[in-house]
């Protein structure tokens, strides 16, 4: 569902505000924030999609091995 916004205008009826819901607002905010972030990293190198992959291997084997030592802390807590 795409929020309608609301309009404050002057006494001749010319648009000089807008009222937009919360959600729609911060949509607003992070989408200008990635343009940012986008027009700042335009000029980088690019990498492919496998070097992407390689690079995340080793963070999702943290991850997990994070996640099974809290729960084998949690198992041995309780006992």
């Amino acid at each position: 569902m795409v929020a309608k916004p609301q309009y404050i205008t002057d006494a001749k009826g010319r648009k000089k505000a807008v009222i937009l819901p919360i959600r729609a607002y911060l949509r607003l905010l992070e989408d200008i924030h990635d343009l940012a972030v986008v027009a700042r990293r335009r000029d980088e190198a690019t990498i492919s999609l496998e070097e992407v992959e390689r690079r995340s291997r080793p963070m999702a084997s943290y991850t997990v091995c994070r996640a099974l030592l809290a729960v084998a802390l949690q198992e041995k807590l309780k006992a």
